[in-house]
């Protein structure tokens, strides 16, 4: 099993590129492939679907960030509202389908692209009313636009594992960024730690409370090497990514290759294009 993770995990970095043009360029199908959606904070750039290389190229999805705390967990916030949703898409779809219009003429049936446009439009503010949380959202919309994309939570993924994480913190600590169980905001920790201060709230974080709920984000190279012992192969060709993890592979004393490279297809589109246009492009 791949998972698609290049650039990080979360809804709004898998939905800057199309997963099934880059399956495509690399003769991969789509069963073999996991996206493991990452737990997020406020910020603005975690919140946004891309549409493309448009005037308005993303749309920002508002929602109300408590005393603005942007690094709050997108667990702890309600999803943005309905119409607030449909106001945005509304606002963009000229934008967009004239452009898609102007650069593909008669080479697309159009008529199809704007019936798949005003679904999407009308679909994800009913994902947003009936979501409670921000990340559930994000989820959802990623589910929606990339159908047949199989999808796990990190922490899911992580809890389940744990035991892999004990047997790596025998050789090696690990540091991570961890969502505080008291202030439910992002803090940097390492998990060979007993008990770490947040860096935000200033309380204690038991560790091991941390790595049974997994509701952390391994770092400097952990994340593919712990994705790896449970079964799982990342798509990246960081040479940075590379190094981390063959050292740590080393480290521990165990040998394979966590990282997969692929090959970059020729023209990059978003998820939200081919979800327009995916029928027409083949």
């Amino acid at each position: 099993m791949i998972i698609f993770i290049d650039i990080g995990g979360t809804p709004a970095i898998v939905l800057r590129r199309s997963l099934d043009a880059l399956l495509n360029a690399n003769g991969i199908n789509k069963e073999q492939v996991i996206a493991i959606l990452d737990p997020f904070d406020l910020s603005r750039t975690e919140r946004k679907l891309e549409l493309g290389n448009y005037k308005i190229n993303a749309i920002k999805f508002p929602v109300e960030v408590p005393n603005g705390l942007t690094d709050l967990s997108a667990d702890e916030v309600a999803a943005p509202k309905k119409e607030e949703c449909r106001m945005l898409f509304e606002k963009a779809k000229d934008v967009v389908l004239g452009k898609i219009q102007s650069n593909y003429g008669g080479r697309i049936d159009f008529s199809k692209v704007a019936e798949r446009y005003t679904f999407a439009a009308n679909t994800i503010p009913i994902l947003a009313e009936n979501s409670k949380t921000l990340r559930e959202f994000m989820n959802e919309v990623l589910r929606f636009l990339a159908p047949g994309l199989n999808t796990l939570n990190l922490e899911d993924l992580l809890s389940k594992n744990r035991e892999i994480v004990y047997e790596i913190l025998q050789k090696t600590d690990i540091p991570a960024r961890a969502i505080c169980p008291n202030c439910k905001r992002f803090t940097e920790i390492w998990l060979r730690q007993e008990i770490s201060l947040c860096t935000k709230c200033n309380k204690p974080v038991i560790t091991d409370q941390i790595i049974r709920s997994g509701k952390y984000i391994p770092e400097k190279g952990f994340f593919g090497v712990i994705t790896f012992l449970c079964g799982y192969k990342m798509f990246s060709n960081s040479t940075e990514k590379m190094s981390q993890a063959g050292k740590i592979m080393s480290d521990i004393g165990r040998m394979g290759s966590p990282l997969f490279n692929y090959k970059e297809q020729n023209e990059e589109i978003t998820v939200f294009e081919y979800f327009l246009l995916g029928d027409q492009l083949k």
